[in-house]
C-alpha cells in the first residue's frame, strides 16, 4: 500500500514537472512568434515611402500617366550586438499584389543601372518576384549592393496606364515628375490604390538568415495636391523578424 503511494506520488510530480515544461516551452514559442528577434545583428531601422506620377509623353498631344511609389529600406547594424557580423544579401521576396487597383495595372522595377533617371519603365529592369541586394565593400542601388556593415535598398512600385492627360506648356521635355497630373487626369486615390505584401530576408556570411514580413498600402494620400508624397515610417517595431532555419 506504501509503496503504492510513493509510486503515484511519483507519477504525479513527473506530470507535474512535464506540464510546466510544456507551458514553458509554449509560453516561449508563442513569445517567440510575437516578438521575434529581440537582438539581431542588422536591423531596419526605417522605411521611407515616396509618392508621386510620372507623365510620359506619348506625342505632343497626349501624356501617359503612371502613380510610382518608391521605397527605400535602411538596413543598420546593431550596436548592442556583441559578435562580428557581415551582410552577405539582402532581399525582398515573395512580393505579391494583395488587392488590384480599380484602374491601371501594378508592376515592380529594380533601379536603373544606366545614367539618368533613378528608375525607368523599361522591361528590363520589371521585378517579378523578388530582387537582391549583394554584400558588398559600399551601397549602391544602382549596382543592386548593400554596404556588408549596412546601408540602404530599394525598389518602385507603381500602377500604370491610369489615364492621359495634355502637355504641361511650360514643360516641353517629353516627361514630368508630378503628383498633381493625377487630379489633371480626374484620377482619384481610391481608384488607384492597391496593397502588397512581401518579404525582407537579411542573409548574413556566417549562414544566419532572418525573414520579415511587411505589408502595405500605397499611394500615400494626398499625393495628388501635394505632387511629391514623402513618408518615413520610423515606426518599424511591428515587422517581426525570424530566424530562418533552412532556405
Amino acid at each position: 500500500m506504501e509503496k503504492n503511494k510513493k509510486e503515484a506520488i511519483k507519477k504525479a510530480i513527473a506530470i507535474s514537472v512535464l506540464i510546466l515544461l510544456i507551458t514553458i516551452v509554449g509560453f516561449i514559442t508563442i513569445k517567440y512568434e510575437i516578438e521575434g528577434e529581440t537582438n539581431l545583428p542588422f536591423k531596419l531601422s526605417k522605411i521611407m515611402i515616396i509618392s508621386t506620377a510620372d507623365g510620359i509623353a506619348k506625342d505632343e498631344q497626349t501624356i501617359s500617366i503612371t502613380q510610382s511609389n518608391d521605397l527605400y529600406f535602411y538596413i543598420e547594424k546593431n550596436q548592442n550586438y556583441n559578435e562580428e557580423s557581415m551582410i552577405e544579401n539582402v532581399s525582398i521576396e515573395n512580393i505579391k499584389i494583395m488587392s488590384a487597383p480599380k484602374k491601371g495595372k501594378v508592376e515592380f522595377y529594380r533601379p536603373n543601372n544606366t545614367n539618368g533617371l533613378a528608375y525607368v519603365y523599361n522591361d528590363d529592369f520589371i521585378i517579378k518576384n523578388s530582387i537582391t541586394y549583394s554584400g558588398d565593400i559600399q551601397t549602391s542601388m544602382q549596382n543592386l549592393t548593400i554596404s556588408n556593415q549596412g546601408g540602404i535598398i530599394s525598389f518602385r512600385t507603381c500602377v500604370r496606364e491610369i489615364g492621359e492627360t495634355t502637355p504641361n506648356e511650360e514643360n516641353d521635355s517629353g516627361y514630368s515628375n508630378d503628383g498633381t497630373l493625377l487630379k489633371k487626369a480626374e484620377i482619384t486615390i481610391s481608384d488607384i490604390r492597391y496593397n502588397i505584401g512581401f518579404d525582407i530576408v537579411i542573409e548574413l556570411t556566417d549562414g544566419k538568415i532572418y525573414k520579415a514580413y511587411v505589408n502595405m498600402s500605397l499611394p500615400l494620400e494626398d499625393v495628388e495636391n501635394q505632387g511629391v508624397k514623402a513618408v518615413e515610417k520610423v515606426d518599424v517595431e511591428n515587422i517581426i523578424f525570424k530566424r530562418v532555419k533552412v532556405r
